[in-house]
């Protein structure tokens, strides 16, 4: 009777991970956390995990979640000890991050590498080369302008166009409607931020990735200074090679530090970044509110109780295969709630679900959050929070 499992992912709070006895897969395991020796959590490997069925590791049901109370100090966890116990008291340190026994792919783990490790490939062309005026009309709604407007815009920009496995898959089968996209999304934040006083000056994109947006700052406009990082190598990398110099990128880590100035910025923007933090969400949240100016604007993408309501496809596809327990929830289930995709070390590892009172209330402590406009990028909402002292 063999006890077969590992854990996917720890974090201060708690580790994740699946266990079972690979010849009596009807009884569930006790799993402890041990750290100096002493028990700081347990949990039984009884929750139901799609991915674990259809790698035949039981019926699903042996995955667990040990939380630890109080949190412990990041330092310790090199010392912590993950294990699983059986009714018969026999127990098994459980490894990190393996596949199970009979070589399924388990979880994320299962998910392809991100753009940090494309190989980095030519520029598709510049804007100009993929004009089609009946496609730009199809999608005047994502404007608002007039066709000949729109072209207009694209005619300015005259940075190439990056390929589709370096832009992190926005819209990998069109070049004129990831640009386009990229174009409404500037528009669509640029008015956000002059409806309250902030139009021009320096402007910072925080997960910029190969310029979608921050392309239109700099191109469209003679009012903005514009920056940008991000943690991907070979986005920065794009970035670097194609991108003139009075542009600033540069990479950052996925550490909540930024080599800026404080009170720099008048304007950051991060579209689809807070939608991927989990633990470090504070930590980053003062590190823009440090270098923002006071009565400078940032504009911060969240999945908020509309999303949750209004959920996309792949979206939806990602919950129910990770989140099953409150899959079926018809209105976002609690404050915050985080669905672990990856376990893997990647950081770009989870999608954050955050209730608009969980805004007001615990962003509120570092930002005036001055409205939270839903379902206006895309499926998510921005908060538009000012810095004020």
């Amino acid at each position: 009777m063999a006890i077969v499992g590992v854990v996917d992912a720890v974090s201060p709070m708690s580790a994740s991970g699946w266990a079972y006895l690979d010849d009596a897969p009807q009884r569930h395991l006790k799993v402890q956390a041990l750290l100096d020796g002493a028990i700081v959590g347990e949990a039984f490997a009884s929750d139901h995990r799609p991915d674990l069925a259809e790698a035949g590791v039981g019926e699903g049901d042996h995955a667990f979640e040990v939380l630890f109370e109080p949190a412990l100090d990041q330092r310790a966890l090199g010392g912590l000890i993950v294990r699983a116990v059986a009714d018969t008291g026999e127990s098994e340190p459980l490894p990190l991050g393996e596949t199970p026994a009979n070589g399924g792919a388990v979880g994320a783990r299962a998910i392809e590498s991100y753009a940090e490790d494309a190989e980095q490939l030519p520029p598709v062309g510049l804007p100009v080369d993929w004009l089609d005026a009946a496609l730009i009309g199809e999608h005047h709604d994502w404007t608002g302008e007039r066709d000949s407007q729109v072209v207009a815009a694209l005619r300015r920009d005259v940075w190439p166009l990056p390929h589709p496995d370096n832009r992190e898959n926005y819209a990998p089968d069109s070049h004129l409607i990831y640009w386009l996209s990229g174009y409404a999304d500037y528009l669509r934040l640029r008015g956000m931020a002059e409806k309250h006083d902030v139009k021009e000056g320096r402007f910072f994109e925080f997960g910029g990735s190969t310029g979608r947006i921050f392309r239109n700052f700099a191109q469209q406009s003679q009012n903005w200074e514009v920056w940008s990082c991000d943690f991907k190598r070979s986005s920065v990398a794009f970035n670097m090679a194609h991108f003139p110099r009075d542009v600033r990128v540069f990479l950052n880590s996925s550490t909540p530090s930024l080599p800026l100035p404080d009170g720099y910025f008048d304007l950051i923007v991060a579209g689809s970044v807070f939608t991927h933090i989990d633990d470090a969400e504070t930590a980053w949240l003062l590190e823009l509110r440090r270098i923002l100016k006071i009565g400078g604007l940032a504009l911060l993408t969240v999945h908020n109780d509309d999303t949750w309501t209004h959920m996309v496809p792949d979206l939806r596809a990602t919950v129910d295969a990770f989140r099953p327990d409150v899959a079926d929830s018809p209105t976002l289930p609690g404050e915050r709630l985080v669905v672990r995709f990856r376990f893997d070390g990647d950081p770009y590892n989870c999608n954050v679900f955050h209730s608009n009172g969980y805004i007001e209330r615990n962003w509120g402590r570092y930002f005036d959050v001055l409205e939270i406009a839903p379902l206006s990028f895309g499926e998510q909402a921005i908060v538009v929070a000012r810095r004020s002292s």
